[in-house]
């Protein structure tokens, strides 16, 4: 298992280098289309370890259509949503919280 901490880092990794600032995703920032394909492993790695309670979330990320679109675009979308998503559900989690 992978701690939250650590995931967390590699999730704000992976966002900023396929979304800007905005948050919009960039396809011009990566190698298409392996570049995508490696951050979608990356994803599915780091969810893979993450506690239990994130089993939905990992069904989700696991059955994404859009990561199997032919545009680049597309399966770049999904990914930065992705991460988001589950950087968010990691923030709620009582784990994530300092004590107090």
């Amino acid at each position: 298992m992978m701690p939250l901490s650590m995931a967390r880092r590699v999730l704000d990794r992976l966002l900023s280098e396929v979304a800007g600032p905005d948050g919009t995703a960039h396809p011009q920032r990566l190698d298409l289309p392996h570049g995508i394909d490696r951050r979608i492993q990356t994803l599915r790695a780091v969810a893979a370890e993450l506690p239990a309670d994130f089993a939905p979330l990992v069904r989700m990320i696991d059955g994404e259509p859009d990561f199997e679109a032919a545009f680049p675009e597309v399966r770049l979308r999904a990914l930065a949503e992705h991460c988001r998503i589950l950087r968010g559900a990691i923030d709620r989690h009582p784990a994530a919280r300092p004590p107090g």
